[in-house]
């Protein structure tokens, strides 16, 4: 990139979720300049173009349903099982459950 600046080229490079996160936790920006306008903000020597990526947005809502689909079948094999094994215990059920309904 130094390079490229050298020679008075621009360049384009992405962040990373995490580095979002953390400017947004430093106030720097909001989750709410991600629109479909371009937006820019200046810090330190660094201009961030922000913009929303509805192709972008479509394939993690089309994630987060397909993992909400999975653990819902979990739930329902998990009710199954309790109700077809009558020593089977509620907690065993919800320890299998917990994890993937957090992520």
């Amino acid at each position: 990139m130094e390079e490229l600046s050298q020679v008075g080229f621009h360049y384009i490079t992405a962040i990373t979720k995490p580095q979002i996160d953390t400017l947004i936790e430093a106030r720097l920006i909001q989750m709410e300049l991600f629109a479909a306008e371009v937006c820019e903000v200046e810090r330190d020597g660094v201009r961030y173009v922000l913009r929303r990526n509805p192709l972008r947005a479509e394939q993690l809502a089309a994630s987060r349903a397909d993992k909400q689909g999975r653990v819902e079948q979990l739930r329902q094999d998990r009710n199954r099982y309790l109700a077809e094994h009558p020593r089977a215990k509620v907690a065993t059920a919800e320890k299998a459950l917990r994890p993937r309904w957090r992520n």
